[in-house]
């Protein structure tokens, strides 16, 4: 019996949206690390990080402690009461 329905195209798996979402995020991710990396790395050229090692910088940019509890870990007398 002929009908007048028309055809429909398939809809895409969903799991195609999905890897598709994940890839857009890795990208975006990366480059804002990659932006921030860049950043640190002209502002120690700058000499904002005077004295400091890689990590030191790193931390000193995003606000971050190396000591914990002001006590510093390589010590080699008894801490501080």
């Amino acid at each position: 019996m002929p009908t007048e329905l028309p055809v429909r195209a398939h809809s895409q798996k969903p799991d195609v949206d999905q890897t598709n979402t994940g890839w857009c995020l890795l990208i975006f991710y990366v480059s804002a690390g990659l932006a921030v990396l860049l950043l640190m790395n002209i502002e120690a050229r700058a000499g904002m990080f005077g004295g400091l090692s890689r990590t030191e910088s790193m931390l000193e940019a995003i606000g971050g402690s190396y000591l914990i509890d002001g006590i510093e870990p390589n010590w080699s007398s008894s801490p501080p009461l």
